[in-house]
């Protein structure tokens, strides 16, 4: 007689076999647009990951002074900030635009990260990104939002291709998700 043991909130059986394994995403394939006119989309050339997605929220103490323990309820949402670390590019324009934005780093500009579960690319509606398909039947997972960004560094090692890390500040962020067959 063999006994399984599965926790629930791992999805890991005790021999070690990941029982949701089916259904994890690859990275491979995700793919970052940007829109720097509000008009074309531009899909941002070789990002190594996009780090940050998804969102905190603040804690709002409400203990007492005689309260051994601090409590709190929670508060106000904040988008997180995404880093998207980045090799850099010859000719790129999206790169170029990072390089070249010193002027002007409070312009919001649109995002989509779009997932690795679709092929298709989103589109650009009045400015904003729009996801691939028709809700709730979206052929791609998107992330979409406005955003400015916040910093971008380029760096330059012995030995080494030129990597980039841009760190973007959203100010809305809406994830539409490709239903699962």
């Amino acid at each position: 007689l063999t006994a399984v043991f599965l926790c629930p909130a791992s999805g890991f059986n005790h021999k070690g076999n990941n029982a949701m394994a089916d259904n994890s995403l690859d990275s491979t394939g995700t793919e970052l647009f940007l829109s720097l006119d509000g008009t074309t989309a531009l899909r941002f050339d070789c990002p190594t990951a996009v780090n940050g997605l998804g969102f905190t929220t603040d804690a709002i103490p409400n203990g007492c002074l005689d309260a051994i323990t601090n409590t709190s309820r929670p508060g106000k949402k904040t988008i997180n900030a995404l880093s998207v670390p980045y090799n850099v590019q010859k000719g790129s324009e999206a790169h170029e635009y990072l390089v070249n934005l010193v002027s002007n780093l409070t312009e919001e500009i649109p995002y989509c990260v779009a997932w690795s579960d679709g092929t298709a690319d989103p589109t650009l509606v009045t400015g904003d990104f729009v996801a691939p398909g028709v809700g709730p039947a979206f052929t791609r997972t998107c992330t979409i939002g406005t955003g400015y960004v916040a910093s971008n560094n380029i760096d330059i090692n012995n030995n080494a291709i030129y990597a980039g890390t841009f760190t973007f500040t959203p100010q809305s962020q809406n994830t539409t998700f490709k239903p699962v067959p």
